[in-house]
């Protein structure tokens, strides 16, 4: 059980980003108020930053559902950036369950998760990294920003295709642009 005091330095850090703040610059905010102090100075070993990235997160999502609950307000939660948003019925849709909730809050993962798992977990998150770079450049290619749905980015391409097509009078570069920028913004 996390204590109650974690939970409001995280509410008064997020408050005094209300644009939004790094995983990182968020945990050093909160080893200043008195937690994460097994936290040392850069390079943290990747088991310990493990284990501070995991228990921030299990608080991030457990603070998360009492925004909801309350509907007080909504909470984006990224290694890139976590933000604390107005609550908007809306946009409450974005904070539904998810995979990773769902992993963040099974409090064995990190009782269970061993130093061979992490190394493979920075891996994947490395690699998702430079998806997530690729995906951005994808989406400029076609015209689009995040969030969008598989299904508009399936519409634009078949309006870009159709514009583009050489038999109509468009590049063949630009169509293979177009091609590329889908098989990736489809496998991300």
């Amino acid at each position: 059980m996390l204590p109650s005091a974690l939970f409001a330095a995280i509410q008064i850090e997020l408050e005094r980003h209300h644009t939004g703040i790094k995983e990182y610059d968020l945990l050093m905010a909160l080893k200043r108020h008195g937690f994460f102090d097994f936290l040392d100075d850069a390079p943290v070993p990747p088991l310990v930053m493990f284990r501070a990235h995991f228990l921030l997160f299990h608080a991030l999502y457990l603070l998360r559902d009492d925004f909801l609950a309350e509907q007080s307000a909504l909470l984006k939660i990224d290694v890139l950036k976590i933000q604390m948003i107005d609550y908007e019925p809306g946009l409450a849709s974005l904070c539904e369950r998810d995979a990773l909730r769902d992993y963040y809050l099974d409090i064995t993962q990190l009782e269970n998760t061993s130093e061979d798992e992490i190394f493979e977990l920075l891996a994947n998150f490395w690699n998702r990294m430079k998806c997530h770079g690729q995906r951005d450049q994808a989406l400029a290619t076609m015209g689009l920003a995040d969030p969008v749905s598989d299904q508009v980015i399936k519409k634009t391409y078949r309006r870009l295709v159709m514009r583009h097509h050489p038999d109509r009078g468009g590049e063949t570069s630009r169509l293979q642009e177009i091609n590329a920028a889908l098989s990736i913004l489809l496998a991300t």
